[in-house]
């Protein structure tokens, strides 16, 4: 086995990435004590984020703040000042384990690992980053010894990370989630671009079939 490698085979992933149990990606972590309780995958259902709640959001009033923002601050493409960026150079994320990730993204997901040095900020953590394509690069650390624990859902945090894939690609690492065993959900969503899954640490992924700055049926930019 080329542990890590550019497109491993499926049949020798290592045993964290083969995951049978079913999972609802849109859900909130049970967390007790600390970790996360149940499977690594194992989330409550979507629809606890409504009967769990302490209040009721009114679901009209909210729609019309939209509305209101949307009115105040969306801007017609043909008036809209260029952007003061060039793009997202990278985003920083956190794993449990540097081989296991980079197993994941590269040898699942076809991401090749282009840097794996030591942190500048935290000596003997790892600052690793994955090529997503369009020079666009996703990165992570690990932070050994600091007794992390496992994220959930929380204002501040990330709740998923979208790449755009070409469909032909998609439909590949499809085949590939599906023979590893890894859940996913979206086309039984009634989201056919869109495949959401999660990371061997709970990380959020979506894959999308969609070209960049389109959304929603229609390009943003234009």
């Amino acid at each position: 086995m080329i542990h890590g490698g550019v497109g491993v085979a499926v049949g020798e992933l290592p045993s964290y990435l083969v995951r049978t149990e079913s999972a609802d990606f849109f859900s909130v972590p049970q967390v007790s004590t600390g970790i996360i309780a149940g499977a690594p995958y194992q989330r409550a259902p979507f629809a606890s984020r409504l009967t769990g709640m302490s209040t009721t959001p009114d679901l009209d009033a909210l729609a019309q703040r939209r509305e209101e923002l949307n009115a105040r601050y969306l801007t017609p493409v043909g008036e809209r000042p260029a952007s003061s960026g060039r793009g997202i150079h990278h985003a920083a994320l956190i794993c449990s384990d540097v081989e296991q990730t980079i197993d994941f993204y590269q040898g699942l997901l076809g991401f090749p690992l282009v840097e794996l040095v030591e942190n500048r900020d935290y000596p003997g953590s790892s600052h690793f980053f994955f090529d997503v394509g369009n020079r666009t690069l996703l990165g992570f650390f690990d932070f050994p010894g600091l007794g992390l624990l496992p994220g959930v859902e929380a204002i501040g945090g990330v709740q998923h990370i979208a790449i755009s894939v070409e469909r032909e690609r998609w439909e590949q690492l499809r085949e590939r989630l599906e023979a590893a065993g890894i859940a996913y959900v979206g086309p039984d969503m009634g989201v056919p671009e869109s495949m959401y899954f999660r990371d061997p640490d709970g990380i959020g992924v979506e894959l999308l079939s969609d070209p960049l700055m389109y959304f929603a049926g229609r390009q943003l930019d234009v």
